[in-house]
């Protein structure tokens, strides 16, 4: 994405009631930024999708991003779906966070166990899986069945977008 723009969002964790979530979802919009990060850290936040699809549904501009996901504490065919169905309520406002993993996997205790390669084998499978491709991840084969495939992301598009921290 070199478009030469610089672009603003806000990345944390989204605290509180559901109407407060909602104040930090329309000041967002309000102020123009352009992305809303919605953490995928079970044991400090709520659920990445339920969070997230709440956001897309109250917001008409923003794009609604997972800030971030990992490849240990989600199968990339649960990512894939949670991905195609968000994009499905938010056309082209949808994005995904991916990194080794952080405070989702410290939470329960599983420091440092996912790779860099592992990432990629993640990143792969996801993004095929969203092109409606069979996928090798981790030993075993799959494909997805959702039947209404066709009316998804465009043109094969995947809303995919890697992070990589250094500790």
């Amino acid at each position: 994405m070199a478009s030469g723009k610089v672009r603003f969002g806000v990345n944390g964790v989204l605290h509180g009631s559901y109407p407060e979530m909602l104040q930090m979802c329309r000041a967002v919009e309000d102020a123009g930024l352009e992305m809303l990060g919605v953490s995928d850290s079970p044991m400090l936040a709520k659920e990445l999708y339920v969070v997230s699809t709440y956001c897309a549904m109250n917001t008409s501009q923003v794009r609604v991003v997972s800030a971030v996901t990992n490849p240990v504490t989600r199968h990339p065919s649960v990512t894939a779906s949670g991905v195609y169905a968000l994009e499905q309520l938010a056309p082209g406002r949808i994005g995904l966070g991916l990194a080794t993993g952080d405070s989702a996997l410290w939470g329960i205790g599983k420091k440092g166990i996912a790779t860099v390669g592992h990432l990629k084998e993640y990143i792969l499978a996801v993004k095929g899986l969203l092109r409606n491709e069979e996928v090798h991840y981790r030993g075993a084969t799959f494909s997805h069945h959702w039947t209404d495939h066709v009316h998804g992301l465009r043109h094969g598009e995947h809303p995919v977008h890697q992070e990589h921290h250094c500790r």
